[in-house]
């Protein structure tokens, strides 16, 4: 049987990190809207366990506010790499947006990679781009 794949994310999740490299964003927690998809497996039953929780995505993106990070594409990055820790996962594309970055319009970093560590094209199912 060959592999069959599905796409799972989250859209517009709010977390707030220590971020930027201006003087006056540093110390100051700024707003950063998240959003993620994530390929898997397609789960073989109908359980959490069979599938990624995308909470632990959201979590994960908290806890990264929570360290003192300069610039949105590290952010992304970094929480790409925890959502491939899971074993279940075999891509991911992350789109991290600063709202308040710019007096008019939304600053992004998106990032994409995939099981190899490498950067990914943007997912075939659903992604960000």
């Amino acid at each position: 049987m060959t592999d069959r794949f599905i796409s799972i994310g989250v859209r517009d999740a709010e977390v707030t990190a220590d971020i930027g490299m201006l003087a006056h964003e540093i110390g100051r927690p700024q707003l950063l809207r998240i959003s993620g998809t994530l390929r898997i497996r397609m789960p073989e039953a109908d359980r959490i366990d069979s599938t990624f929780d995308y909470k632990r995505m959201v979590d994960a993106a908290k806890a990264l506010g929570t360290h003192r990070i300069a610039l949105i594409e590290t952010f992304g990055r970094l929480l790409a790499e925890a959502c491939l820790e899971d074993p279940k996962i075999e891509a991911v594309e992350i789109l991290i947006e600063k709202p308040n970055a710019l007096p008019s319009g939304t600053a992004f970093a998106r990032v994409a990679l995939d099981r190899t560590g490498a950067n990914a094209d943007a997912l075939s199912a659903g992604g960000l781009a």
